[in-house]
């Protein structure tokens, strides 16, 4: 995926730049991308990048004249509102659609450009005029840099694998890590799935001067937004409205055509809703599975074709199947590991929705900020399936995702839940695409710290934004069955919607374990006949069962799995031998066991044992 890789420390330069060529070659996986690398023997950094062509970091690495400073950056900035960036662009001979722009504004504002910055990314500056070099990312940590210290020199990647590569002493899997990634489905507090490495926490500045240790502070605090009064309701929707309407156009710009997906929701059709000028430059697409045409698609196409733009269905067909080992290692591979085998249907789709545009505008995160939605907590497979260690590490989780909620609740969002959690998929979505939100923007979050309590308790702040901006869309029900104003046919109308979302959720992942043999019994009367499909695009449940029991099996029967090292003896034949039969769901364990198993063998070597 597109990111920095890089040391910062004294040694041999050609032990060195042995060590960078190595880190970047494992990020360089994809004919899109340049990539490039660069060195400084004298204040000893050598750093490596790879970014998608004609990208806003396609113009690496940014120098001035006098050659006094030298910036590297991965990512997106999205310039705040009455912002000096296009004079400064011109006065400089540089585009504001590119981070040559950075540079100057670096130049003017010192210290003070790290907080300015707005959207996902991470950076390195060597300015000569002090001696001084600095490594930072993004206030959240979205854009994330793994980071491996040694008494010599400080390693970092926006990959795990490129530091995996030059430390063979780094792959294992780190117990406490792999605790809380079977029990949340991601690590906590900026630790990693290895051993040894860590991820830089969101807002760091860390800089380093020859002969001098590494200074480490963060140039913001989520404190900074939280002591913020709340606001009366109806002017904080006032200020809401405006803020959104004015922060959308910065995440279309001057890129030509944007894919947008769409669903059956309320976050993108705010978008839609309030675009704008922006319009001419959409193309909406939705998500489809194999079953039947799912509600996103409906809805959504319905949502496009209302708003007026063009619409395209985006479905899973036979090739996924024919490919889906190849996409399961590219999807490892892309994601470190972090993400789930779940993963594959969207990373297959986003291959697809690439040929509309390579940049993806989407709704992400939008019921998280404004509502304040949490997507995920500590519920790990039990019952006696693990080793003492590990079964050990899974209840340690648990208290640390507990203690992590202690703080403010939009803060436990943005700052932990979104950066820890939702990173995963965002991860693997980069390898692909660029992809924009605008409900991360700086300008919209701040503002969303002085929310009346009122305004986050419900949909209604996402509803009035949407008739508000065009009121054809409010009309239209959600995959929920949710509409402004409510009709007077309402209440059971989103009864029928939440019945066909429950009983999707029962024939698919959710199906009680021991009734999946009964169900399938029941033929056309099963809630896997008349219910799967009709919410989601994915089905891991029944393909785990039927087409992709050929690979399953590959991995845990056919040969010794290293993930057997994590069970109890004989439980993994067991747990994959019943789903196979379809006597058993166990949908989520064999996805984390086919993960595991997978990162076993493309990112460890192998080695026969993941602890």
């Amino acid at each position: 995926m597109p990111g920095l890789a890089g040391i910062i420390g004294k040694g041999p330069a050609d032990v060195r730049w042995r060590e960078l060529d190595r880190m970047v070659a494992c990020m360089h996986r994809r004919a899109r991308l340049r990539s490039g690398t660069y060195a400084d023997d004298e204040f000893g950094v050598y750093v490596g990048w790879t970014c998608p062509k004609d990208s806003y970091a396609d113009c690496l690495p940014i120098g001035d004249a006098s050659d006094r400073t030298v910036m590297f950056f991965a990512g997106e900035h999205f310039a705040p509102a009455g912002h000096e960036e296009a004079r400064l662009a011109r006065q400089h001979g540089c585009s504001p659609a590119k981070a040559t722009v950075l540079l100057p504004l670096y130049r003017q504002m010192g210290e003070a450009f790290f907080p300015y910055l707005n959207g996902f990314f991470h950076g390195l500056i060597i300015d000569r005029r002090d001696g001084r070099v600095s490594l930072f990312n993004d206030r959240f940590g979205m854009q994330r840099l793994y980071v491996r210290e040694e008494p010599e020199a400080l390693y970092f990647a926006s990959e795990a694998k490129s530091l995996l590569a030059i430390r063979s002493g780094l792959r294992s899997f780190d117990p406490r890590g792999l605790g809380e990634w079977l029990s949340c489905g991601c690590v906590l507090e900026n630790r990693s799935l290895f051993k040894g490495i860590d991820t830089l926490a969101g807002g760091s500045l860390w800089t380093s001067k020859p002969g001098s240790p590494c200074a480490k502070k963060a140039y913001f605090s989520p404190r900074e937004w939280e002591e913020q009064p709340p606001q009366a309701p109806e002017d904080f929707y006032a200020s809401l409205q405006a803020a959104f309407r004015d922060r959308l156009p910065a995440y279309l710009g001057p890129d030509g055509r944007i894919g947008m997906s769409v669903t059956g929701g309320l976050d993108t059709r705010m978008i839609l809703a309030n675009i704008g000028a922006g319009r001419a430059s959409l193309r909406c697409y939705t998500f489809c599975g194999p079953v039947r045409e799912n509600l996103d698609v409906s809805i959504g196409r319905r949502v496009a074709q209302a708003a007026g733009f063009e619409h395209t269905t985006l479905t899973i067909d036979g090739e996924f199947f024919r490919g889906f080992d190849r996409l399961a290692e590219d999807l490892i591979l892309s994601a470190d590991g972090n993400l789930g085998i779940s993963g594959v249907p969207e990373y297959y789709l986003n291959e697809k929705a690439r040929k509309i545009s390579p940049i993806r505008l989407n709704g992400n995160y939008g019921s998280e900020v404004l509502r304040r939605y949490r997507s995920f907590k500590a519920e790990g497979p039990g019952g006696g399936l693990f080793v003492q260690d590990v079964a050990e590490s899974v209840r340690q989780a648990k208290e640390t995702w507990t203690r992590t909620l202690r703080s403010h609740p939009l803060t436990y969002v943005a700052f932990k839940q979104i950066p820890w959690f939702s990173y995963n998929r965002l991860q693997s979505e980069l390898a692909i695409l660029t992809m924009r939100t605008p409900f991360m923007d700086n300008a919209l979050l701040k503002l969303m710290y002085s929310a009346p309590e009122e305004s986050t308790a419900s949909n209604l702040i996402s509803l009035r934004l949407i008739r508000d901006g065009d009121p054809g869309l409010a009309d239209i029900l959600t995959d929920r069955g949710v509409t402004y104003p409510k009709r007077a046919s309402w209440p059971l109308t989103r009864a029928y919607y939440e019945f066909i979302f429950k009983m999707e959720y029962y024939a698919s992942h959710g199906m009680p374990r021991r009734l999946a043999s009964i169900d399938r019994r029941l033929g056309n009367l099963s809630l896997e006949h008349n219910f799967l499909g009709r919410n989601k695009y994915y089905h891991l449940r029944q393909w785990f069962r039927d087409e992709l029991a050929p690979y399953v099996r590959s991995l845990f029967i056919d040969r010794r799995a290293a993930t057997g090292d994590l069970l109890v003896p004989g439980q993994i034949a067991n747990i994959v031998e019943g789903h196979l039969k379809g006597d058993m769901n166990h949908t989520h364990l064999i996805d984390r066991l086919m993960t595991l198993e997978l990162a076993d063998r493309l990112l460890l070597g192998g080695g026969g044992s993941v602890i």
